[in-house]
């Protein structure tokens, strides 16, 4: 079972960066939800805890609720949104329309259209195009193959302009470099990714310019004997003195279900939860 809450964000943001062997597994891996392999519906709760001065949990306020209903004959996704009352605040419409073709309808509480996002790509030998347009508003995003382990992401944005990025992945499709430039090609940052055995990400290592330290942020990642991913803890350096902040200050931890589907995260500062969020499936 895979979690599906952010499909959409991700076909764009995530779009070809998937962990692949070939080009062409890259386009049919491309961020769109695997309709034969979904739960029926998932309720996604956000709350913050009130912490006691011996560490315990007094109560939850809810901060806001999402539930996802799963169509796959259909191949939609539909959401209720409902805020820290539980009241409805919106809802939206995810659909595949064509096998290139994503669609995205966004409703306020009244069910009235509020906006429309379009995303599709094509494939055309080493170059891929994505195009994605929001209330008549276009972006898009290319990838070009320098060759099977490098390629060109150029994305062009309406607001933020024109951003592109080197990228390098290993011979098992993780991702173990990323450059990113400005319009004028001067590199912006640069992230490193170090992975286990089993090409899960152990390291994230992001930097400005050519400079790691002090301008750099590390994330770590923890695993269980499943593969499971059971902590991310970050940290970055005093711009000063080059040594280490924030050290496990910012961290989230997970628990699993049975299908491998995430039903808690904890998201934690300085060892205490701030934020929990509970997933409940139905299958």
């Amino acid at each position: 079972m895979k979690k599906t809450g952010t499909y959409f964000i991700l076909f764009i943001a995530l779009l070809f960066m998937q962990s692949c062997s070939t080009t062409s597994s890259i386009i049919t891996q491309a961020g769109f939800p695997d309709w034969k392999d979904q739960p029926k519906s998932l309720h996604t709760r956000n709350f913050t805890p009130t912490i006691l001065s011996d560490g315990k949990t007094e109560a939850r306020k809810l901060n806001y609720h999402i539930a996802t209903y799963y169509f796959p004959h259909k191949k939609e996704i539909r959401k209720i949104f409902f805020d820290h009352e539980d009241k409805k605040t919106g809802s939206s419409l995810i659909r595949q329309t064509s096998p290139n073709t994503l669609e995205n309808l966004d409703f306020n509480k009244d069910s009235l259209q509020i906006s429309h996002f379009t995303a599709t790509y094509k494939k055309n030998k080493d170059l891929f195009e994505t195009e994605a347009k929001t209330n008549q508003k276009l972006s898009s995003k290319k990838i070009e193959f320098i060759d099977k382990n490098h390629y060109y992401e150029t994305v062009t944005d309406p607001e933020k302009g024109r951003t592109k990025s080197l990228i390098t992945r290993d011979d098992q499709g993780n991702i173990t470099n990323i450059v990113g430039f400005d319009e004028n090609d001067a590199i912006q940052y640069t992230v490193e990714q170090k992975f286990n055995s089993q090409n899960k990400i152990t390291e994230s290592f992001t930097y400005r310019g050519l400079d790691k330290i002090p301008h750099s942020l590390v994330t770590n990642f923890k695993y269980d004997e499943n593969g499971n991913l059971l902590s991310r803890d970050a940290y970055t350096f005093d711009p000063e003195t080059g040594e280490k902040k924030f050290k496990d200050s910012n961290s989230v931890s997970y628990i699993y279900d049975d299908r491998k589907n995430v039903i808690k995260e904890t998201f934690m500062v300085n060892g205490a939860p701030i934020f929990i969020t509970e997933m409940v499936y139905q299958y």
